[in-house]
């Protein structure tokens, strides 16, 4: 196939190998095809097309390779997403560029020339491996166990293209919204087999992360059914019965609930509470009763006496079952605890907590689901990935978890962008690639520029910190603002409102209100995505001099490509004081007193390290408002917290930090001061025999 050279458009534009973008209308020639022509080097460069048509014609990309042309067609359809192209020996020269429109073109064209990040581009490969694998229809088939079209599946498909911002003007994207709909039956189910929790649940996520609100009442429908088919007293059950407050594959089935149905419907009515913040559409009863189920799916005596096997902290399938693990607790089913006990809002002091993570810590594994090795390694993968975003965790056990996953991903990922499945039954290639898909966008990756922002009305300070410790807000110590988050914006104390912005948002976020006077505040956040605003939820509360209130949002990209979690403003504990002397710290902190909260006594933490890594140096609950940090090293400098713990074990977000650095006191001492020539016992002294006294 050679092009056509007399037709070319443009002139030869040589880049020499650096990145270049080339924007511009695309002309129309009633006689003759448009064409765009770049000479570059490779050199380890991708191709990233950027398509933004309003004509009917479609797009082709032409790459000659030593004189040898690669085609790639692509539709009108695509012109809304990003195509990424990897040319033959990556590190080679490649002569052209072409790109060449049809004849009827009137669409605008943009192509980046850059070094796509690895990850970024497996995402888009995988992606188009997904288009080829989709039916006319919209939907996707499972081709496993289920050899249909399938709600699930199609889900799931769907989900990996709105987590990386491929949306509804895509008429691949809107015809499986459109087939997905069409699923849903009078109860509010959105099915067409057998499996109407899991399909449901899916389907929720799947609509939520449209961003589009006018699917408001179908997901409301759709909730309404999860909340129907909750295992409770509605099937006869009591909280003695084991399945009571999980799911199972279908609604009515009081002998039947399990971790995996559980963890999506679960998953679903939490995203579904944030569709629109405003309106509370999940009864808290709800989360009780799961909370009830998980705590008897985990391997711990303390918690879960009449259904553990080995009390180790890990989680299996059903409580007391045997199913896949023989008893064993093991890593997909772990994570979906953690997961479903964030959900239930359970604090992350909680022992079911932490022993939970001291599991994942002891068996960290991202090559296999241990100790099942392969099977449902994606469906691992996918699952750890929600839990330490969720929860906020960098790091297991000293390892980079996501930068680990990101890589053996990549590494099993084929030529034609597919992952290999590892279950013909269970996990075949399309639901592998689909897991694969949504663990890798759980870091937000959507190629769009997104925007934290949080403003607050109040007589209070901002503050934002991220998960490295990175400041943003006044620094009282030099009385200047201080901005370490790389294109943070901060509108200064004494602003109305006060207004941070992050770009490109991703992880988790703490933010600080401290009291300048006493008064009421609203505490905004805000979701922009080129330029509007897709998710808001605002907060009320109130404040006093000198008091902190701390919230949390988290940024991430599981039910759409700027999901943001957040945990409402609390009081922490305030006033931390930190005196140092030689090899101490002496602490102190006012008294948490709040309304509801039973204080049994408090925590301490230090680090070395500003802003993170704190471990807690007491060993039982500190009853008094002081602490004294002893044998420490002088000229070391130390950073202190301090937390409020309530009689059931439920832990506050930490004290605004202080820090101290011991010193040894070199000041020589006074002279005495002789006020007699004599000592009142001279005599004793003189006639004592002692031989050092003479």
């Amino acid at each position: 196939m050679e092009p056509a050279w007399d037709n070319w458009w443009n002139p030869l534009i040589p880049i020499g190998g650096q990145p270049v973008t080339i924007d511009g209308p695309s002309p129309v020639h009633p006689w003759a095809a448009d064409y765009i022509r770049v000479h570059f080097l490779s050199n380890g460069f991708y191709l990233k097309s950027i398509f933004e048509g309003n004509g009917d014609s479609d797009y082709t990309i032409y790459a000659i390779y030593r004189d040898k042309l690669y085609a790639f067609p692509l539709s009108h359809s695509e012109w809304h997403g990003i195509v990424y192209i990897a040319i033959p020996e990556r590190t080679a020269v490649v002569d052209y560029i072409v790109i060449r429109t049809g004849s009827n073109g009137n669409g605008d064209y943009k192509l980046d020339v850059v070094e796509v990040d690895k990850r970024e581009y497996s995402i888009g490969n995988g992606l188009q491996w997904l288009r080829g694998q989709q039916n006319q229809n919209g939907s996707w088939t499972y081709s496993g166990r289920v050899v249909e079209e399938n709600v699930g599946v199609s889900s799931l498909a769907l989900l990996t293209f709105l987590n990386f911002a491929i949306g509804e003007t895509d008429p691949a994207i809107d015809k499986a919204v459109s087939w997905i709909l069409s699923k849903q039956k009078e109860n509010g189910s959105i099915t067409n087999g057998t499996y109407h929790i899991y399909d449901t649940a899916l389907a929720i996520l799947a609509l939520i992360a449209t961003g589009n609100d006018e699917y408001y009442d179908e997901v409301k429908a759709g909730t309404d059914f999860l909340i129907s088919a909750q295992n409770d007293e509605g099937e006869e059950l009591t909280s003695l019965d084991w399945t009571y407050g999980g799911w199972g594959y279908e609604e009515n089935s009081p002998d039947w609930s399990d971790l995996s149905n559980s963890q999506f419907a679960l998953l679903a009515l939490h995203y579904a509470e944030s569709f629109d913040p405003n309106d509370t559409i999940v009864p808290s009863d709800v989360w009780r009763k799961a909370e009830i189920f998980i705590t008897r799916c985990q391997n711990r005596e303390a918690s879960n006496p009449d259904y553990n096997f080995y009390n180790d902290g890990g989680f299996i399938y059903q409580p007391a079952s045997t199913i896949w693990s023989g008893g064993r607790s093991y890593g997909s089913m772990t994570a979906a605890g953690l997961w479903g006990f964030y959900t239930c809002k359970v604090n992350r002091s909680d022992g079911r907590v932490k022993d939970a993570w001291n599991w994942m810590r002891a068996n960290y594994h991202v090559d296999q689901n241990y100790p099942l090795g392969s099977q449902f390694l994606y469906y691992y993968l996918y699952s750890l990935a929600k839990a330490c975003w969720l929860w906020n965790l960098t790091e297991i056990d000293g390892h980079d978890w996501y930068s680990e996953m990101k890589d053996l991903l990549i590494a099993k990922q084929q030529d034609d962008g597919h992952w290999p499945g590892t279950d013909a039954d269970e996990e075949p290639d399309l639901v592998a690639t689909c897991w694969a898909l949504l663990a890798l966008e759980t870091k937000p990756s959507a190629p769009r520029a997104t925007v934290l922002r949080i403003a607050i009305e109040s007589p209070a300070d901002l503050h934002l910190y991220d998960s490295e410790g990175r400041h943003v807000g006044i620094n009282y110590d030099t009385g200047d603002v201080e901005i370490e988050i790389e294109g943070a914006t901060y509108s200064g104390p004494g602003t109305e409102p006060q207004v941070i912005t992050v770009p490109n948002p991703a992880g988790t976020y703490r933010v600080e209100l401290l009291g300048r006077e006493g008064g009421n505040y609203v505490l905004t956040f805000e979701g922009i995505m080129d330029d509007e605003v897709v998710f808001s939820q605002s907060f009320d509360g109130s404040i006093n001099v000198g008091k902190c209130d701390v919230a949390s949002v988290t940024v991430s990209g599981i039910a759409g490509p700027l999901t943001i979690d957040i945990r409402e403003p609390r009081p922490v504990p305030s006033g931390l004081i930190a005196v140092p002397g030689n090899t101490v710290v002496d602490l102190s902190w006012d008294s948490y007193q709040i309304s509801g909260f039973d204080l049994a006594g408090y925590n301490v933490y230090r680090s070395i390290t500003e802003g993170r890594g704190y471990v807690k140096i007491n060993s039982a609950l500190v009853t008094e408002t002081s602490y004294h940090d002893a044998g420490l090293n002088n000229g070391v400098t130390y950073y202190y917290v301090v937390t409020a713990v309530d009689t059931e074990g439920n832990e506050t977000d930490h004290s605004r930090e202080v820090s101290a650095t011991p010193f040894a006191d070199t000041t020589p001492p006074p002279a005495p001061t002789i006020s007699s020539l004599t000592h009142p016992d001279q005599d004793e002294w003189y006639n004592n025999n002692d031989p050092t006294f003479n």
